[in-house]
């Protein structure tokens, strides 16, 4: 099976054109396309004291993170390439790959949305639910162990 392509987005707040309409301003971040699971997420980045950054579990094929810097100075994004992202900064990087959660400066606080594919590209599975639960519907026999350790086939 061919490699899928690194996703990976940064908008910097430096390069921002925020849209001024009566009364406030607008800023797109970015486009969620498909349908599936759309989680979101406030999360406090705490600054590991021994240097360990926190390296969550892997999410579904073809999940992708969406991540906006409230506050503070992080370091985020792809294990083998991660980015460095500042108040008001953004980045999309794929979540179903070893990715990082590191804090530069203290505490700080991200929004992250958490997008899932209701069908996972090249599995044939069905997603039912994501966040705990049933994950996901087998359909086809032809899926690794390590990628569905926490399926659930409703038998």
């Amino acid at each position: 099976m061919a490699e899928r392509e690194q996703i990976v987005a940064v908008q910097r707040a430096s390069d921002v054109v925020w849209q001024h309409h009566d009364g406030h301003e607008v800023r797109l971040l970015d486009h969620v396309y498909g349908s599936g699971v759309i989680e979101n997420y406030v999360m406090r980045i705490h600054p590991m004291a021994n240097g360990d950054d926190g390296e969550p579990e892997l999410h579904p094929a073809g999940t992708l993170e969406h991540l906006y810097v409230i506050t503070g100075h992080v370091r985020v994004g792809p294990v083998d390439s991660p980015i460095e992202l500042r108040q008001e900064d953004f980045a999309r990087y794929a979540g179903d790959r070893p990715h990082r959660y590191q804090s530069l400066s203290g505490e700080s606080l991200v929004h992250v949305v958490v997008s899932v594919p209701r069908v996972q590209p090249g599995t044939g599975v069905l997603r039912t639910q994501h966040g705990g639960g049933v994950r996901a519907r087998i359909s086809a026999p032809s899926t690794s162990a390590r990628e569905w350790k926490d399926v659930d086939d409703g038998s």
